[in-house]
């Protein structure tokens, strides 16, 4: 490796410039195009290649050796999986293998009409709440509601524990129940302490 130091202005008297550093790295290539996004960005090739294979199943599910997904067979019910049945049967004598790849449709409707609908919901909602300024605190402390509903679940499911960890764990759930009660907009009493048993 070479350095070089090139002088552009004149050094003041008593100054003294330190010598260029040499790369060490290599210089970095820019990934253009679909394929370089997806080098750069391998969760998202990994999930768009089994979202692609999903919707490839769903699509050529016919063609895939299935037979009919809802025909009933009594007579070939609980079937172990064999060269005929590939999964087996169930109890009703129709055909996993058939129900697995034509619920690929099924599962991909469900899906893609849920994360839409969600998407346009989030997206009314967020425009309300950026355009409306008294709308936001009120949006604000109804998410916080929402968002309250698992540690209160979980608080309420096994409440009359009677050691000191499970308590300290639903003081922290009710406490989490409760945030909003520090907006200056809500104010929610809390329960009165208890003695310990």
């Amino acid at each position: 490796m070479t350095v070089s130091a090139t002088r552009t202005m004149p050094v003041p008297q008593g100054l003294v410039i330190a010598p260029q550093l040499p790369d060490l790295l290599l210089p970095v290539k820019v990934r253009r195009g679909i394929f370089g996004f997806l080098r750069n960005h391998p969760t998202v090739a990994v999930g768009g290649a089994l979202l692609l294979l999903l919707v490839l199943i769903g699509v050529f599910a016919p063609y895939l050796g299935t037979v009919d997904p809802t025909a009933l067979a009594p007579a070939k019910r609980t079937r172990a999986p064999s060269a005929d049945f590939w999964f087996g049967t169930d109890v009703l004598g129709r055909d996993i293998y058939s129900r697995v790849l034509y619920g690929a449709r099924v599962s991909l409707t469900v899906g893609l009409s849920v994360a839409l609908f969600a998407s346009l919901a989030g997206l009314a909602i967020g425009l309300v709440s950026g355009f409306v300024r008294s709308a936001d605190g009120i949006l604000m402390r109804f998410m916080d509601g929402l968002m309250s509903i698992p540690p209160a679940a979980s608080a309420t499911s096994s409440w009359p524990s009677p050691s000191p960890k499970s308590r300290a764990f639903h003081v922290s759930c009710a406490a989490s129940c409760c945030r909003c009660a520090s907006s200056p907009m809500w104010t929610l009493p809390l329960p009165p302490a208890r003695e310990p048993r």
